[in-house]
Parts: structure tokens; C-alpha cells; sequence
């Protein structure tokens, strides 16, 4: 599985993180779910390993790639704040 093909993925579970707790403020615990979610995904798939032989690099793209989707997704207004966060 090459990388490109998981930016859709981890796009969508950033937004459904989003749903799931759209609370403001909850940045970390929501970047730790789609790492863990990531983590899973790397260790269930032999190719993806097979690609990226280094798991802590592996992860560390996801989360730079969720950085970028989120900050995206925050610029269009997909994801809206909060009172908590303004």
C-alpha cells in the first residue's frame, strides 16, 4: 500500500474524529486516536510494512499529513469552533 494512497483515509478520520469530539481544546487526544488508528492500520497491513520499514517514521508522516488536514479542513470551515476554543 503506498503512503499516497492513505491520505484520503487519514483526511476522513480526522473529520470523523471531529464529529466524534467536537469539543475544542481536545487537539492532543485526537491526534493520539489517529496515531493509534495509524498504528493499527501499519501493523494489520504486510505491504504498508513491507514499504516503510521504519513504523516511528511511518507515523510521524501521518502526523504531519493530519496536521496539514486538519489545518485545510480548519481554513474551509469544515470544521467549525468552538466557544471553548475562540
Amino acid at each position: 500500500m503506498k503512503y499516497v494512497n492513505l491520505i484520503p483515509l487519514i483526511i476522513e478520520i480526522a473529520k470523523m474524529v471531529e464529529v466524534a469530539v467536537p469539543a475544542g481544546g481536545q487537539g492532543k487526544a485526537k491526534l493520539a486516536f489517529a496515531l493509534d488508528t495509524a498504528s493499527a492500520i501499519y501493523d494489520s497491513q504486510e505491504d504498508l510494512r513491507s514499504s516503510w520499514k521504519d513504523k516511528n517514521a511511518f507515523l510521524t508522516a501521518v502526523t504531519r499529513t493530519t496536521a496539514s488536514a486538519v489545518a485545510l479542513l480548519n481554513a474551509a470551515g469544515v470544521f467549525r469552533k468552538t466557544a471553548a476554543t475562540q
